[in-house]
Order: structure tokens, then sequence, then C-alpha cells
């Protein structure tokens, strides 16, 4: 045994010491070619170049022993050499640095920006002392949490602490102005379930609110203590107006305190009680709660979620009416997770389809930035083809050109992360279509850093191996025999290649953001079935216990109504609960009295008599909804043509019987045209209308919605509506626009995303046009003798000029024609949402082939000019 572990040890220590001398000789190799290579530069001749630098080494003992005695064979000084001449040697080319850098900055800053903005909305993470035992409660219904149910599974034992809230619309009054303040109506026990404080003042407890409504208290989010009270101090301790109610300002939020409703912003959070929620103590899902619960210590989530089952099935029996189906299997679900499952189709499509194109703009900067390293390194084929014959490695001379690229990569990188950064405040504090006001926890991080380092290494290899694998291949002692020419454009096939997918990438961004902005001028074009020109919305948020006496409140709103059909200019007005393409929608399966018990999923609204006409929406067959039918009348709907179809497709819909649920059957007295719901453009959706007097959409409080229809333009008669509608409630906040503004949701969406992807194809568009520009260039340049030799022989200016031209447009055509293919696979899949624009129009894709022809055209003349500048007899000199 010690003799095999000796020998062992020997051939160890052999191959160690074989691979030290290789990569001493290399080591030697590469700086002598190296410095020879400088002197070469210098107009120094070779052989004098490598006596000058083999005396400045020395021998190989010498340089040896010099490497000993400066450690110079450790990793971190070895890459420290390589960075410190890659630098030298990228500051003698000021030009390619800058626009390589430029190039990845935009790519790089693309998909960092647009990371922290996705990071922040799927990895945000609610503000609460040991998160991991926080989770979401759900019960087997797939409803929201009643007050009474909630109360139930608080005291059920089964969580160390269990908390709630739902969202309430607060109407703050300051003087004589009011405005509607988005509130989260909390439980007791939300702040110390939570284990969160205030920043300035304090939050409440439970205890504090057990006391009586004397003592109602509010806590401010720190954006909107900042936005509404300009930070003032003095207000910790004062009284708000809500609802008309006085409430305490307990305290303020710190400003990086990210709320559970992670995208949503509150503004402000009061306890629930009678006065927020008027139907507290009724067991329906009327007052429904979102429900986080804390895990015991030990406890496991799959038990909690059984023995929240378990406690369903309990109420479920006890109260089989209001909770039906809460027996079945409850979710429990970790914190913070961000689900876009309800949002609508643009909100789901938009952000991958941004993903995919920002990292086609990296693609374009990365096939820009090889291209110009392929360029610069044919023209360092004499030094490369020199260091190889004095003995470096192939993996030596590799290693120095990738180290080139990672060093532009890293530049491209930490200006990207700049500009990220610089963009960063946008996403603080921003209003969104959908979402309303949203606050994004965007900043620098550890995960980041992490995204950008990978686009670092990624970028490295994609911008660098091509370039260093084609200039250090084995016929370099032949090229340097060549004298350093250039040789021949067929070498020039990788770096065409690069231009071609430059163009292509190009084309899909052009083409992708042409078809939105198509669509959007579309949108504005294409009926959706309600005549909105003529509209005002006047959107009023009563108090809580408004609500209590339904009947009171229906004769309210009858009463307004008619004080707004008096109104001059105003031709007729009317209530609805849910405003078509505003973002909310409802939906319900039906039933057919003696026939199918579960048609189709339906849409659903509850509106008032004329709502048709007000809306400008024909009535086909039947009545339209008087104010007969209320509650106690016989129980009626009116159904859209894709309803009837769905329904009955062989029969006569009017006079059928329809019911939701256990509710009770209603005749169907009318049918109506269809209309776009949920987005423009989309296909006929089955619809029941109920009347808003018999059957609410639904038992939760939601704001009262006036529509209006005016003889001229409705802007000349806000000021009317608002004041009539003001004189609902004296505790009310009142939103007056037009219909077309408050229909404008997905328009605005599809703005949004439509500059997105216009910002991005404008990128793609700028990277692409220096691609071309400096790949063109090159060819000029490589082709110099070519061309004054052909000008001496005969050759015009204009044959040489067209030659070059063509080059650059057949590279453009055959990128246009790769990318028209790709762009129409793309916009089939995102045929949903081109508003019925077809995938292949021709004013996209012809616009896109103009816009890059005449890039391409332009991109080339500046070097064709150059060509023929050319000096016939200094080319025949030069050959």
């Amino acid at each position: 045994m010690p003799l095999l572990t000796s020998l062992t040890r020997g051939l160890v220590h052999t191959v160690r010491r074989r691979r030290r001398d290789r990569d001493i000789d290399d080591e030697l190799a590469f700086h002598l070619s190296a410095r020879s290579a400088d002197l070469m530069a210098r107009g120094v001749p070779r052989e004098e170049a490598l006596r000058r630098a083999r005396l400045e080494f020395g021998s190989r003992d010498r340089f040896i022993e010099e490497c000993r005695e400066a450690r110079s064979f450790t990793l971190i000084e070895d890459v420290t050499r390589d960075l410190r001449h890659a630098f030298r040697s990228l500051r003698r080319s000021p030009g390619l640095v800058f626009v390589s850098v430029l190039s990845l900055a935009l790519g790089i800053g693309a998909n960092t920006t647009l990371f922290s903005a996705i990071s922040a909305i799927f990895f945000a993470q609610p503000t609460a002392a040991d998160r991991a035992r926080l989770v979401w409660i759900d019960p087997g219904n797939s409803n929201q949490w009643s007050y009474l149910n909630y109360r139930d599974l608080r005291e059920s034992g089964i969580f160390e602490t269990v908390f709630g809230y739902r969202p309430a619309a607060l109407t703050l009054r300051v003087g004589e102005s009011r405005e509607t303040v988005n509130a989260l109506a909390v439980t007791g026990n939300f702040f110390d379930g939570l284990g969160v404080g205030a920043q300035a003042g304090r939050v409440f407890t439970s205890r504090e609110i057990d006391s009586g409504p004397e003592s109602r208290a509010v806590v401010l989010s720190n954006r909107f203590w900042i936005r509404r009270f300009n930070r003032d101090p003095a207000l910790i301790g004062q009284t708000l107006i809500l609802n008309g109610e006085p409430y305490l300002v307990a305290g303020v939020m710190s400003a990086d305190y990210q709320p559970v409703t992670l995208l949503a912003d509150p503004d402000a959070y009061v306890p629930i009680d009678d006065f927020v929620l008027s139907n507290l103590h009724v067991r329906a899902n009327e007052n429904a709660l979102n429900v986080l619960g804390r895990l015991k210590p030990g406890l496991e989530r799959v038990q909690a979620q059984g023995a929240v089952t378990t406690l369903g099935r309990e109420l479920e029996r006890q109260y089989p009416v209001e909770n039906l189906g809460m027996g079945q299997p409850a979710r429990l679900a970790p914190v913070g997770r961000f689900e876009v499952g309800s949002a609508p189709l643009a909100a789901k499509i938009f952000p991958p389809i941004l993903g995919m194109l920002s990292g086609l703009v990296l693609l374009i900067a990365c096939a820009n930035v090889a291209g110009l390293l392929l360029a610069r390194a044919v023209g360092r084929q004499r030094e490369l083809a020199v260091r190889a014959a004095l003995g470096a490695s192939r993996q030596r001379l590799i290693r120095t050109l990738l180290t080139e690229s990672f060093v532009l990569a890293s530049v491209g990188a930490a200006a990207g992360l700049l500009l990220t950064v610089w963009l960063m405040p946008l996403f603080r504090d921003l209003a969104v279509p959908i979402f309303g006001r949203v606050h994004l926890p965007v900043h620098v991080n550890g995960l980041l850093l992490g995204y950008a380092l990978a686009l670092v290494l990624v970028t490295t290899v994609v911008c660098g191996a091509a370039p260093a694998l084609k200039t250090t291949r084995r016929d370099l002692n032949r090229r340097l025999q060549q004298g350093g020419a250039h040789g021949a454009t067929a070498r020039l096939r990788l770096r065409h290649a690069m231009v071609v997918i430059e163009v292509a990438a190009s084309v899909v961004l052009l083409v992708t953001s042409l078809l939105f902005v198509r669509t959007l001028f579309r949108i504005a074009q294409i009926g959706t079935g309600i005549d909105s020109a003529h509209g005002i919305l006047a959107t009023v948020n009563l108090p809580p216990p408004v609500y209590a006496s339904r009947d009171q409140l229906l004769l309210t709103i009858d009463n307004v109504i008619d004080r707004l059909d008096a109104t001059p200019g105003i031709m007729s007005s009317t209530t609805a609960e849910i405003v078509p393409l505003a973002g909310d929608r409802s939906a319900a399966r039906f039933a057919v009295e003696n026939g199918t018990e579960a048609g189709p999923r339906s849409l659903v609204n509850s509106v008032g008599p004329r709502y048709f006409e007000t809306l400008g929406i024909p009535l086909i067959r039947g009545r339209d909804f008087v104010r007969a039918d209320r509650a106690g009348a016989a129980p009626v709907a009116i159904v859209s043509l894709a309803f009837a179809r769905a329904y009955f497709p062989n029969e006569d819909a009017l006079g059928k019987r329809l019911r939701r649920g256990s509710g009770a059957y209603s005749e169907i007295v009318g049918i109506v045209a269809d209309i776009n719901y949920s987005f423009v453009g989309e296909e006929p959706q089955p619809m029941v209308y109920f009347a808003h007097a018999q059957q609410p959409v639904s038992s939760q409080q939601r704001p009262v919605r006036f529509h209006v229809r005016t003889a001229a333009s409705p802007i000349a008669l806000l000021r009317a509506v608002n004041q009539v509608t003001s004189e609902l409630h004296p505790g009310a906040s009142v939103t007056v626009s037009t219909l077309t503004e408050a229909m404008s949701m997905e328009r605005d969406l599809r703005r949004v995303g439509s500059w997105l992807l216009g910002v991005l194809g404008a990128i793609g568009l700028l990277l692409a046009s220096l691609g071309l520009y400096g790949i063109v260039s090159y060819i000029v340049a490589s082709r110099v003798t070519e061309f004054g030799v052909r000008m001496a022989l005969g050759a015009t200016a204009a044959i040489v000029r067209r030659d070059v031209l063509r080059r650059g447009i057949a590279l453009t055509l055959a990128g246009l024609l790769i990318g028209d293919a790709l762009s129409l696979g793309l916009a089939r899949v995102l045929a949903a949402l081109l508003a019925g624009l077809s995938p292949a129009d021709p004013v996209a894709f012809g616009a896109s082939a103009i816009i890059l022809l005449s890039v391409g055209v332009a991109a080339s003349y500046l070097p064709a000019r150059r060509a023929v500048r050319v000096d016939p007899a200094i080319a025949l000199r030069a050959e």
C-alpha cells in the first residue's frame, strides 16, 4: 500500500509539473506575441519586434523565476491580466466600443427594466412578520368568507390567528369638496395578524375597535399621505370626514410597506363595522372577506386545509342555503402569489409578448456586436497569426477574444442597469388600466443583479463565440503568409447571416407593434353595439348604511332619474350595475324551465327602464323594462340574440322562463341586439338583463351608476349631471365622465401596450440599422483594392455604387422574407387581440417592409459613396 501511494503521488506530481510547464510556455508565448504585436503596430519590422520582445522578457528560466516571484499563475491575477489587455486593446477602437456599448445598453436595459417590473408583479411579497406561516384561506365553494363565517373560522382555533379585509370605497369630505378614497375595511386584528406597525403614529387594534363607534380610526398609506396631504405631520391625531362620519387619523404606514393586495395600493385602512358594511351580520356571501391565517407552529398546510374543509362541511350542514357548496375541499395558498386567471385577455397576453420582443431586441444587439467583433477580429488576423506562430495556443487566443467580449457586455450591462434605475420611479406609483393606481416595489436587488449577470454571460458567449472561433482556425499561418489580407467576400457568410438575423428580428418587432397600433385605430371605428358618443356615466359611491333600506334607495334613484330626464339637453336616463368594456363583469349559468338545467355560461347585468334606449342598443322583439318591474311583480328578463341562439336554437325565446341558481324563474319579455361586453371585436356572448329593482347582479354593495343620453355633445352637460346626482345623498362622492371615457379601459390598456411595443420596435430598428451600416461598411473596406482595380480597368462609379447597394438591399430582403414568415405565425397566435384585424394585415406588413428597405438603402448608401472615392492608382500600388 505505501508503494502504491508513492507511485500515485509521483504520477500526480509529474502531471502537475508537465501542466505547469505547458502553462509557462503558453504564458511566455502569449507575452512575446502580445509585445511583438504592439511593436509591429508601431511600424517595427517583424524580426526586430520579436528580438526586442525576447530581450525584454529574457530567457525562459528568468521568466519562470519572475512568474514565481510575482505569483502570476494565480487565477485572479491571470484574469486581471486578461482584462487589462482587453481594456488596452479596446481603447484603440473607440467607435466600436461606443456602438457596442450603446447596442448592449439598449438591449440589456430593455430586458432588465421589464424583468424588474415582472418580478415586482409575480414575486412581490406583502410586508409581514414570519411570512412563511401566512396563507390565503379559500372556502370550498370558491367564494370568499362572509363576516359571520369568518368569525366561526376565527373561533375554531385551527389557526394561530385569522384576519381579513375587503375593498371599500369611502367618500372623503374636505370643506365643500368630495372625493373617493379606495380603502381597505379590515378586521380589528389585521395589523396584529400581519405583525406590522405604522411609520408615524400607530395602528388600531381589536381592543380599540371593540370599544365602540365613537373611537373610529383610520390609518393612511404613505403614498396617499404624500399625494393628498403633502406629508403633513400634523395630520396625525386630526379628524377626517369619511362617509359623513369623523375618523381619527391614527397613523401612517411606512413607505416600503407592501400591502397584502400586492399591486393595488389602498389609500387608507378602516375597521370593519356596521357603518362600513351595513349587512355585516348576514351569513350569505354578500359581505365577503378575503381571509388570511397564520399557521400554528408545527401545523402543516395540508393538515390545516383538511380542518378548514371539515369546518366548511359543518357550516354547510347548519346553513345549507347560505353556505351551499362550502363543504367541498378548501384551498390554502401561500401569500404573495399573483394570479392573472381573472384578468382580461389583453392583461394576460401583453406581458409575455413584451418579454419575447425584448428578447428579440437583445438578440439584435448581440448580432450587431458580434458582427462588429467579427469584422474587428478579421482585421486583427495578422496580429493573431503572429501570436500563434510564436506559440500562443488557440485556447489562449479564444480566451483573449472572449475577454474583450466580456468587457463590452459588462460595460453595456452597467449602462443598461443605469437606464433601469432611471426608469424605476415611473413604476412605483402609476395608474394602470384595469388595476387602477398600483405600486410596483421595483428596486435594485440580488434577483435583478443576478439576472443582469446572467445576461452578461449569455451576451459574452453570443457576441464573442463566433468571432473567436472563426478567426482562430488552424489556417492562421496561411493568413500570415497572405500579409493580413482580408480575403474573398465568400468569408463574409457569417456576418451576412448576422445581418439577416437582425433584420428578421426587426421585422417581427415592427410588424407586431404596427398590428397593435392598427388595432387601436380599428377599435375606434368598430361598432361596439353601444352609442357612446352621446352618453354620460355618473358613478355614485354611497355610505354603506344607505343600502340597508333597498326600497328607499330605489325610490331615491327613481327621483334622480326623473330630475335628469327633466334637465334640458338630456334625452333619457337610466341606471345599471355594470358598465360594458370597463373591466367589470358578472356571469352565471341558467336553467330553462322544462329544458336545459345548465346551459352555456352567460353574462349578467341588472338595468333600469329605458336602458337600451339610453345606450342605443336596438330592441329587436318584445318590450323594455318598466318601473312596474320591481319587487312583488312577476320576475322578468331580457336576453341578447346570442343567448336566444344558444338556449333556444329552434324556438322563439319570447315567453320562455329561465332562472339563475336556485332563484325564481323569470319570463323573457324582450330580445336585444348583441354588444361588446368584455373587449372590442369579441364574438357575441350570451347575455341576460334583469330589472335592477327585481334582481341585482349580486347581493354585494355596488356603486350606483346612472347612464344619460344627450341630444348633442355630452361634455356640455357633465356639470349639470354632476349637480343632480350629487344630491342623491350628502355623504356620497360622484364621478362623472363621458361614456366613451368610461368604456376606454381596453383602449387605454392597448395604448400602453402599443406604446411599449413601439418603443421596442424603434430600438430594434435603430440597432438593425447600425448593424447593417457596419457590415456594409466592412464589406466596402475589405474590397477597397478590388474596387480600385475595377475602376482602373474602366468600371464607372455608378457600377461600383450599384454593386454595394445591391449587396445591402439583398441582405435586407433576405431578412424581410424570414421576418415576415415569423411575424405571420406570431400574428395568428395573437389574433384574439387584433379586434378582427387580419393577422396578415397588408398595411402592417407593407409599412414594415418599406421602413426596413429604406433603412437598408440608407445604411448602404454612405458606404457606397465611400467606395466610389477610391483612388485607382493607390489601389493598384497596394495590389
